[in-house]
């Protein structure tokens, strides 16, 4: 696969991902701001943990496919 079309594709594959991060930040929020928390406020704290744990892994998942793909230009 020519460099281009290797671009074109990390640059698909990481938008496909920052899709599914946003996502999940909105499930996130809509969570919060569910009606039950509206008097009492306490949430589960795993809930939340591992709302985030995903979204950290797909930005982890991003930033090695994107440092992964800097390392395979012709010039290094």
């Amino acid at each position: 696969m020519n460099y281009i079309k290797q671009l074109q594709a990390d640059k698909a594959e990481a938008l496909d991902v920052a899709q599914l991060i946003e996502s999940k930040i909105n499930q996130l929020i809509s969570y919060l701001s569910c009606s039950k928390f509206h008097v009492d406020t306490r949430v589960q704290v795993g809930d939340v943990l591992r709302d985030l744990i995903s979204i950290i892994n797909n930005v982890s998942y991003i930033d090695a496919n994107l440092s992964k793909g800097g390392t395979n230009d012709k010039n290094n």
